[in-house]
């Protein structure tokens, strides 16, 4: 027993004996106080071995733009401003009168009329059923002569002194009420008439033959395209500017981005209502059709170019803060630094910057979305200092 109580205590070693006995010491340290640090050494020991070495900050690629005065820009277009293209004299015709559509389209059984079509002066482009019109005309004549003739008998019994005064104007006055008749149901067969008003080309048919359709409803849409209009919000710091007579230049994306000149025939004096933008109208000749009306125009305000100032950008350079506010990253010493911008025009697919940015700044252009103030960047090759 002695033996194996001395093996026991070698397998345990010195602070396992002590630790057991309760009241022994080791180097003259109590049970309760080394055991308060061993476990307090384990919790070191541990803590130290989990650590890792701090990670390198994350360096982001990015494409920069040398930011370059507006008034340096190689771009000679100006302010771009978007708008929608409409037939001079564009109107919407429609009946005066209810009825049943007996034709909408050229005579002759051509069928209904189709989008392109042109049209005479003149010309006649939709009729109601005329049966019921001409049926109440033949009426209305009826009671008109037959009022004149009870009116003319009247009169000469008067002249006999057979009739009295009274019975003199009860006939005038019905000859008048059934000739004003008359004359309502003649305008109500030219009514159930339409003729085209000018020359022009059929933009829109809302109705089919066979179809009853109230008064007012519209039935077509025409326009005369040998000279079409551009409508464009011009904001007022511009619209001072611009006068009627002033030549400006478009251009229409449909049409492969073609030049296109245009003269300013009204300049709004009020604001529209729900924006700052006045109201102008350009027309623009159109000899050879080949602008339609719905087409979208980008007009470049000229003089505005020459007056412009502030910093050109690309448009993607531009990120979202909020709902109204936009930001750069201009890269310093290899560091992103975040901005806020105020801009102002579009000029092709740039933007033109009024505060925030100074010209020769780098402005990210291609990364940007991943970045964020003080990120750090590596600029990758790619063109700068140029803008389209």
């Amino acid at each position: 027993m002695a033996m194996e109580a001395r093996r026991d205590r070698a397998e345990r070693g010195p602070i396992g004996v002590c630790l057991e006995a309760g009241t022994c010491q080791f180097f003259g340290v109590r049970k309760e106080r080394l055991v308060s640090w061993c476990f307090a050494f384990a919790v070191l020991l541990a803590v130290g071995c989990g650590r890792r070495p701090s990670a390198e900050p994350e360096v982001v690629p990015v494409r920069v733009f040398q930011a370059r005065d507006a008034s340096e820009s190689a771009t000679d277009r100006g302010s771009a401003y978007l708008a929608t293209i409409k037939g001079r004299n564009q109107i919407t015709l429609s009946f005066r009168v209810p009825g049943i559509v007996d034709l909408v389209g050229p005579g002759g059984g051509g069928g209904d009329w189709k989008e392109g079509a042109v049209v005479r002066k003149g010309e006649l482009l939709a009729q109601l059923k005329q049966s019921d019109f001409l049926a109440a005309s033949n009426s209305a004549a009826a009671q008109a002569q037959l009022d004149q003739t009870q009116y003319q008998r009247v009169k000469r019994l008067l002249g006999d002194g057979a009739a009295s005064q009274q019975e003199y104007d009860r006939a005038l006055a019905a000859t008048r009420a059934s000739d004003a008749a008359l004359e309502l149901r003649r305008q109500d067969i030219l009514d159930s008439r339409i003729m085209a008003p000018f020359a022009g080309t059929i933009l829109k048919r809302e109705v089919n033959a066979g179809e009853t359709i109230g008064a007012g409803r519209p039935v077509l849409t025409m326009a005369d395209l040998s000279e079409v209009e551009v409508e464009v919000g011009v904001p007022d710091r511009l619209v001072g500017d611009l006068k009627p007579g002033d030549d400006v230049r478009l251009s229409i994306s449909a049409l492969g981005n073609q030049d296109f000149r245009g003269v300013v025939k009204e300049v709004g004096v009020a604001a529209q209502e729900g924006s700052r933008l006045f109201r102008v109208v350009i027309k623009v000749a159109n000899s050879d059709g080949g602008i339609r009306a719905g087409m979208t125009a980008s007009v470049y305000l000229d003089e505005a170019v020459r007056r412009r100032d502030g910093i050109l950008i690309p448009l993607s350079a531009l990120v979202a803060r909020g709902e109204r506010e936009l930001a750069v990253f201009v890269v310093e010493n290899s560091v992103a630094r975040e901005r806020r911008v105020q801009t102002r025009d579009i000029i092709e697919s740039s933007i033109l910057v009024s505060q925030g940015l100074k010209a020769g700044e780098a402005v990210v252009v291609t990364g940007a979305s991943q970045l964020y103030d003080g990120a750090r960047v590596a600029v990758t090759r790619g063109e700068q200092g140029t803008t389209r």
